[in-house]
């Protein structure tokens, strides 16, 4: 039963009890629909602009590594009877969606993957922790919707919105995106076992034919005044076998790591990119006031 009919049952319910008023604030504060919850109009006008001038305040840039993988799942999920081999999988899918799972290792996570989705045009749905949700209500507007891991029954009914959301296609046209946190709590990136919890095999078990993309994170104070986002994508699958999924991005986690001990990076593509560093401000106003050759002005710091 959808968020419309329970709310006109809560509202039969408060004439019934004289108290209409009550029951329909409980209907609209109890039960949430995350597809109406979520605001265009916010996102452009306020969410949006907002989250770009915090991410530009934070971060220096987004790196990715696997690029092609990241691609390769969004054509799946957008084109009909696609087919791919990936992971030892033959993908055949026709309307897919797309599950972005990861590691969960700091408070910008979610924000980090709304940024990603709009640079790729997909309508992304974020899963998190219902009391972090509460404490920050706006996110629903953005796109996020609560689970209760403390409940096995809120749990399962936030599985089912997910499902319901993967079904439902985007009204932008963009690709459906769901990113979740299969650890269910923030960790270090180091630690291992990762212990994905159940959910994510139950959503590619009853998902509309949805692609799982595994990605690993971290985030690192390198060479500018502001720690770099790293995004490496692995290959998309349809496994429904929890431990495979489990090694997928352990194995993306620990390939991540050598990548970023070598330095420069070469094998990173960037997809995002703040202001320059406060030095390299500085370099080039000095340049311009002293008339300097601006052709030898390097951006960034080596």
């Amino acid at each position: 039963m959808d968020a419309t009919k329970m709310t006109g049952v809560f509202c039969w319910i408060g004439i019934a009890r004289r108290r209409p008023h009550f029951w329909v604030l409980l209907a609209f504060m109890a039960i949430r629909d995350p597809l109406r919850d979520k605001s265009p109009a916010f996102i452009r006008w306020i969410g949006g602009p907002w989250l770009r001038r915090r991410m530009r305040r934070a971060f220096f840039s987004i790196e990715i590594s696997g690029l092609e993988n990241l691609q390769s799942a969004l054509e799946l999920s957008k084109n009909s009877e696609s087919k791919t081999s990936a992971s030892n999988f033959e993908l055949r899918t026709s309307n897919s969606s797309v599950i972005l799972y990861s590691n969960h290792c700091s408070w910008w996570d979610g924000f980090v993957d709304f940024t990603l989705a709009q640079l790729y045009h997909c309508d992304l749905h974020v899963m998190m922790d219902q009391q972090n949700l509460d404490l920050n209500p706006f996110l629903r507007w953005m796109g996020a919707f609560g689970v209760n891991l403390e409940s096995s029954a809120r749990a399962a009914l936030a599985l089912r919105t997910a499902r319901r959301i993967l079904e439902t296609p985007s009204a932008s046209g963009g690709n459906r995106m769901l990113s979740l946190y299969g650890q269910g709590k923030m960790t270090s990136p180091h630690e291992r076992p990762l212990a994905l919890r159940p959910g994510l095999t139950w959503l590619l078990e009853n998902g509309p034919g949805c692609v799982a993309l595994p990605m690993a994170r971290r985030y690192e104070f390198m060479n500018e005044d502001r720690p770099q986002v790293f995004l490496r994508f692995g290959s998309p699958t349809r496994s429904h076998s929890l431990a495979e999924l489990e090694i997928l991005l352990e194995k993306e986690l620990d390939a991540l790591h050598p990548q970023l001990t070598r330095w420069p990076a070469r094998d990173f593509t960037r997809v995002w990119q703040a202001d320059l560093s406060l030095n390299k401000k500085w370099e080039r106003w000095s340049r311009k006031w002293l008339g300097s050759d601006a052709k030898t002005f390097q951006p960034f710091n080596r």
